[in-house]
This record gives structure tokens, sequence and C-alpha cells, in this order.
């Protein structure tokens, strides 16, 4: 009678320590999946002051602007474009006008010129040469008194970092800016370098560095 009942416990046993050893396993190939798609995931490219600059824009008829990539892109890189004006003392933009968001999913290289066409049409006719653009509000550029200001963030409006800005119009950047064609030095940028403005209330200019860095009529 012993020994028949060893036989009965035995495969019981048995059956109970594979089932652990196996589910074990399961366990082991879910965190390890986890793991490694975590590891292999390209993650956005964190952009910050001065890593793109603004090389042509045309207030004219329809707008449109370009800019040059300063640094290596990758993942899903989002840059907010607003003509709302930017006040230094209360830290906070205008309301009254709109912004375009450029959004590009890849790679792409440090000297790279995205090119944005028609922007007030950005949800119908606008069009870039890489990745997507959409409209939030009014955007319409001015040539006399108006900004281009490029920053990061989650949403419209939500600030991680300024990259780069354009003051367009003869008065340059202004201290304390109240009125809808002024416009302060953003956060962290620097007036010649990231951040740029016109000596006139021209048109149509393009980013010239010769002996001089600065903005010429076009």
């Amino acid at each position: 009678n012993l020994h028949y009942s060893k036989l009965l416990i035995r495969p019981s046993y048995s059956m109970s320590y594979f089932q652990l050893k196996t589910f074990n396993t399961k366990r082991i190939l879910i965190a390890l999946s986890i793991l490694l798609g975590g590891w292999f995931q390209v993650q956005a490219t964190n952009l910050t002051e001065g890593q793109i600059g603004f090389t042509t824009f045309n207030t004219d008829a329809d707008d449109q602007w370009s800019f040059v990539l300063l640094t290596d892109i990758s993942g899903t890189t989002t840059i907010h474009f607003t003509d709302n004006s930017w006040n230094n003392v209360t830290n906070a933009f205008s309301t009254t006008e709109g912004t375009i968001t450029w959004t590009y999913t890849g790679n792409l290289s440090c000297g790279t010129v995205i090119q944005i066409f028609d922007p007030k049409d950005a949800n119908s006719t606008g069009s870039v040469n890489y990745g997507s653009i959409s409209e939030t509000n009014s955007f319409s550029l001015s040539s006399s008194g108006d900004n281009l200001i490029a920053y990061t963030g989650p949403s419209v409006g939500s600030i991680t970092n300024f990259i780069a800005a354009l003051y367009i119009g003869g008065s340059g950047f202004t201290n304390g800016a109240t009125l809808a064609t002024q416009c302060s030095v953003p956060s962290g940028l620097v007036i010649g370098t990231s951040a740029m403005q016109t000596n006139s209330t021209a048109d149509n200019y393009v980013y010239k560095c010769d002996t001089v860095c600065e903005f010429i009529l076009l």
C-alpha cells in the first residue's frame, strides 16, 4: 500500500513543478520583451536654444518661411511657431494671433532646410517639404511689426524650450512688450544669435552670413 500511494503522489507533484517552471518562463519572456522594447525605442530629440535658425521669410500674401536644423533629429519632433508676441515681464504670450505646429517622424541631419508654405491655410492648402503642419487660431505674418517664435512643448502655448525667434519690423525687440506689433526676447534666447531682428519693414528677407550675419532684403 505504501508503494502504491507513492505512485499516486508523484505524477501530481511532477505536473505542478513543470507548470510552475512554464509560468516563470513566460514571466521572464514578458519582462525581457518590455525591457528590449524600451531599449530600442527611438527617443524624440529635445531641441534647445539655438538648435534651429530661420533662413528666409515672406510676409506677402500667403506667407512662408524656412529654417535650418542645427542638430540631428530623430523620433517624432514637434516645433510650434507662433506670431503671438512674448512679454518678458509677465512671461506670457499674447492670445490674439495664431500658431503653426510642425511635426516630423524620422531622422533628419543637421543642415537640413525645412520650407513652410502657405501656413495661413495649414489645415487645407498649406504644405511643407518635410513632415506636416497644422494651424491653431489665426496665423498671419505682417511686415510692419510682427514676430515668429519657435518653441517646443507638449501642446500649443505650453513651453518646454524656446528655440529661436525673429522680429520683423524696424523697431526691434521691446522690453515688456504689450502691443501686438511689439515682442520681447523670449527667455534664454540671445539677440544676434538665437533671436534675430530686421532693420526695416520690408516684406521679404533672406539670412546672409558673409562678414556680418544678418537678414537682408530678398
